[in-house]
């Protein structure tokens, strides 16, 4: 697979890649979402509550579009990442992170 420097990945397929990968909670299990929300704050150094308002509903009154820098990030740390699984580090460091973290639930 090629990618154009211009390529971006939205949050939402970013962890519906690495949650599982990096924690093996699924989409549909409890905490996901939790989950996700903290790799993203981690990831980017956002508040948890502005990663919260990319996953409400578009007509939500609270959603928020991440700016269009996040999702070039998130596609550059995801060619990252995939490297690294190849060759572990980092990846591993980030996944024992959310595995500690003792709050998964939504």
């Amino acid at each position: 697979m090629t990618y154009n420097i211009t390529d971006s990945l939205d949050p939402e397929s970013f962890c519906q890649k690495w949650i599982p990968r990096l924690t093996g909670i699924q989409p549909h299990q409890r905490g996901y979402r939790t989950l996700s929300c903290q790799l993203l704050s981690f990831v980017l150094g956002k508040s948890q509550g502005t990663v919260q308002n990319w996953f409400l509903p578009a007509k939500s009154s609270g959603y928020r579009r991440p700016e269009k820098i996040v999702g070039r990030y998130l596609r550059a740390l995801d060619l990252i990442w995939e490297i690294e699984t190849m060759f572990p580090s980092s990846f591993y460091q980030t996944r024992d992170y959310l595995q500690q973290n003792p709050d998964q639930t939504d």
